[in-house]
């Protein structure tokens, strides 16, 4: 901006070199008015080399100081209206008008004299730059030496790289200061702003869900002193990751001739809910969550094709009848008609999915419910370690909206919960519970005649025989090879559109002593008349209609999650 206003010459210069006094009013505002249309100092400093001529002194007449005069300068000012024609003026005109100082234009026109290059802008910067150069190439030379590792917990490829959790910023600045000269030791402000700044790195969170497998062969491989023991480790680890690689591969597929399903239960939710301590060692009553993702692991998730079954500890057990009567309903209430295979993803969870019972569901919704078109049923489960679902990333934004909740007392909260993420049907209600579990019993063969190991079997394929009377089934060891083949695994004289499913009525006894811990906690957490408060009506409720039970324990069923079964020992993936 302009210091002041452009000023008229104060010169009587009128002669044939010189011709100030012809300047008139209006033309030094629009040369004024030019100049200062930008803020930009070297734009400036080109207008003012633009209507200045640098040349060498033709005379060497001294100063009266002494010195030398440099160079030489002529000044024009443009005149309006015009674009070629300049008048020259005197240079106090020409500092007048530009309201500039006369160090500034000398100083431009030395330096055009000596580079003959337009001005450079100089001011400002940081000026010790050049001196931490050194510093900050060092400082870069050490993090680049740091070996980071993806994070556990990313399902998909990213860029971000992360160090060791036991790791951080002030533990590297100490490493790396220990390492360097005294000329290249820094600050911590200069040593995280190169960290952060230049960088996509970040310090692990502490693994809790590793696979117990990685770790056994990850610890042998570290200790064995055999090469040729070390090198056959590091091969079935090799084939361990690529076997749960290639579980999420068949997981991915988006094929519009399949239709895939993934179901998982969520850990058992508490009721009631409260932030007392009592409660960490209180038996308390749950409710179960069921939920079926139908969609591959890419699909979007919406209440349209997230399906929850939920119910309670006193309505149903938590057993393979409960879920594979879920399975059975989403499977009989979805719209086939466009699609040939039915791919099913679940756990290796014993008491509720990997059993004969769910095979005998499957092989009933094929043979009974299925339309035509469909001609096969693939159920498929992961490597122990390596089963993370579709539903489980439901769970992780149901428990994310629960933390928000510190008091928890009627069950329909969670309901109201689920109805966020998910079409919610109560079982008995939206959902019949059937008793797959006998009808196992009555039609299939024992798990000795089956034709295949079932503890080494990764793939279930089901299919009908020519004569649509059987269901075929085959178990695959590997998620990409097929070598066995299919039988039928009803027992003699046995067929499975025969088979006639009986529902199981609601209601569970519930172990007495659970119902005691329950009344405790409710009595000391809110009080001696905690039955009087209508928030808690349900346990009020429940403990009335549990008044009869009986004194001795209902065993509960038990429930055998993944692990217990056999990885196979070869190296087919």
């Amino acid at each position: 901006m302009p210091s002041g206003l452009p000023e008229a010459p104060k010169c009587s210069h009128n002669g044939p070199t010189y011709r100030c006094k012809s300047l008139r009013m209006s033309d030094i505002q629009e040369f004024h008015g030019s100049f200062y249309k930008t803020p930009v100092k070297t734009v400036q400093d080109s207008f003012i080399l633009k209507h200045i001529e640098v040349s060498m002194p033709k005379r060497d007449r001294s100063k009266k100081n002494g010195g030398k005069k440099s160079v030489s300068v002529k000044y024009f000012v443009k005149v309006k209206g015009t674009t070629k024609f300049k008048i020259q003026v005197c240079q106090n005109t020409f500092l007048g008008v530009l309201n500039v100082s006369r160090f500034r234009v000398n100083n431009i026109a030395k330096n055009f004299a000596i580079t003959g290059r337009m001005p450079v802008e100089r001011r400002g910067g940081y000026r010790l730059n050049e001196q931490f150069h050194r510093k900050r190439e060092s400082v870069k030379s050490f993090i680049e030496t740091l070996k980071g590792v993806e994070s556990h917990y990313c399902r998909g490829k990213s860029a971000r790289q992360y160090l060791s959790c036991e790791l951080n910023i002030s533990k590297l600045l100490k490493m790396y200061n220990k390492s360097v000269s005294d000329p290249l030791k820094v600050k911590r402000t200069f040593f995280r702003n190169i960290f952060c700044q230049c960088y996509n790195v970040g310090f692990g969170s502490p693994v809790t869900d590793a696979c117990s497998k990685c770790i056994e062969l990850r610890e042998k491989i570290k200790v064995e002193q055999n090469q040729a023991a070390k090198s056959m480790l590091m091969t079935q680890l090799r084939v361990h990751i690529l076997r749960g690689k290639a579980f999420f591969a068949k997981l991915k597929v988006d094929d519009p001739q399949i239709i895939t399903f993934s179901f998982d239960c969520q850990k058992n939710l508490t009721n009631p809910k409260v932030p007392d301590q009592a409660a960490y060692y209180s038996r308390q009553l749950y409710t179960y969550n069921l939920t079926i993702v139908q969609g591959s692991s890419k699909a979007k998730m919406t209440t349209d094709n997230v399906f929850t079954y939920t119910w309670m500890e006193h309505e149903y057990k938590k057993g393979s009848n409960e879920v594979c009567s879920a399975v059975f309903d989403v499977l009989s209430k979805t719209d086939f008609s466009t699609y040939k295979l039915i791919r099913l993803f679940a756990d290796g969870c014993g008491g509720q999915n990997r059993n004969s019972i769910m095979v005998n569901m499957l092989s009933y919704f094929l043979m009974n419910n299925a339309p035509n078109n469909i001609k096969k049923i693939e159920l498929i489960f992961p490597v122990p370690g390596h089963s993370f679902l579709p539903p489980d990333r439901v769970f992780g934004r149901i428990e994310k909206e629960l933390k928000n909740l510190p008091n928890i007392t009627n069950p329909k909260v969670y309901v109201e919960v689920f109805a966020k993420h998910a079409t919610v049907r109560t079982m008995g209600e939206d959902c019949n519970v059937y008793n797959w579990k006998a009808a196992a019993i009555d039609y299939m063969k024992p798990l000795k005649q089956w034709h295949f190991k079932f503890n080494l079997t990764k793939r279930f394929i089901f299919s009908r025989n020519i004569q649509r009377t059987k269901v075929l089934v085959r178990g695959e060891r590997s998620y990409n090879s097929d070598y066995d083949k299919a039988f039928c695994l009803t027992k003699a004289s046995k067929f499975i559109k025969d088979i006639e499913l009986t529902v199981i009525p609601k209601g569970v006894s519930v172990k007495k002593a659970k119902l005691k811990d329950v009344c405790h906690l409710l009595k000391k957490h809110f009080g001696d008349g905690w039955d009087k408060r209508e928030d808690l009506e349900f346990f009020n409720t429940l403990m009335a209609q549990n008044g009869q039970v009986p004194e001795e324990d209902v065993p509960e069923e038990e429930d055998y999650c993944e692990g217990h079964h056999e990885e196979n020992e070869d190296f087919v993936v």
